[in-house]
C-alpha cells in the first residue's frame, strides 16, 4: 500500500509537458501585455508633459504679445488726432467733420 500511495503522489506531482508549455505561454503573454501597457503609459505621460510645456510656452508668448499690443494702443490713444489738421488745411482752416478750426487742432497737439 505504501508503494501505491507514493506512486499516486508522484503522479499528482507530475506535470505533463503540454501543461508546462501552456503555462509558460500564458505567463509570457501576461508579461508581454504588461510591458506593452507600461510602455504605452510611459509614452502617454511623456507626450502629456511635452504638450503641457508647449502650452505654457504658447501662453507666455501670447501674454507678451498682449502686453506689446496694450502698450502700442496706449501710445496711439495718447497721440492727438492729426487728421483734423489735415482736413482743416484742405478746407480753409475748418475741419468739415466737426467744424473745428485749425488753430484748435494745433492747440490740442501742443498739450
Amino acid at each position: 500500500m505504501f508503494l501505491r500511495h507514493t506512486s499516486k503522489q508522484q503522479q499528482a506531482a507530475y506535470i505533463r509537458p503540454q501543461t508546462m508549455v501552456l503555462g509558460l505561454l500564458l505567463l509570457l503573454t501576461l508579461v508581454t501585455v504588461g510591458q506593452y501597457y507600461l510602455s504605452e503609459q510611459r509614452v502617454f505621460d511623456q507626450y502629456q508633459q511635452a504638450s503641457g510645456e508647449q502650452q505654457s510656452a504658447i501662453i507666455d508668448e501670447l501674454a507678451k504679445q498682449f502686453e506689446r499690443d496694450y502698450h502700442q494702443l496706449r501710445f496711439l490713444y495718447a497721440t492727438p488726432p492729426i487728421h483734423g489738421i489735415v482736413r482743416s488745411s484742405g478746407n480753409g482752416g475748418i475741419d468739415p467733420l466737426d467744424n473745428t478750426r485749425q488753430a484748435q487742432w494745433k492747440a490740442r497737439l501742443e498739450t
